[in-house]
C-alpha cells in the first residue's frame, strides 16, 4: 500500500526538481545539467504512467486510513480532474 502511495508522488517530485534543474542550467548555460534536468523530465514522465493506472487502488487504499476524509479525497479527485 505504502509503494502505491510513494509511487504517486515520484512523478510530481521529479517534475518539479527537474524544472528548478532546467532553468538554473539555462542560466549557467551548462550543458551538462541541461541533459540531466531533460533526464529527470523524462523520468517524471515515464513515472507518471503506472501512477495513472493505479490511482484507483491507492484512493481505495487511503480511503478507510484514520485521518484520510471524504472531503480530502474528494479534493484530490477534482485536482485529478483539472487538466
Amino acid at each position: 500500500m505504502l509503494k502505491c502511495i510513494a509511487l504517486t508522488h515520484v512523478p510530481v517530485i521529479l517534475s518539479i526538481v527537474g524544472l528548478i534543474m532546467l532553468v538554473v542550467a539555462f542560466f549557467i548555460k551548462n550543458t551538462t545539467l541541461t541533459k540531466t534536468s531533460y533526464i529527470l523530465l523524462f523520468a517524471a514522465g515515464v513515472a507518471a504512467i503506472p501512477v495513472f493506472f493505479t490511482g484507483g487502488g491507492t484512493e481505495e487504499a487511503i480511503e478507510n486510513l484514520p485521518g484520510v476524509s471524504e472531503a480530502v479525497i474528494e479534493s484530490m479527485r477534482k485536482w485529478q480532474n483539472w487538466q
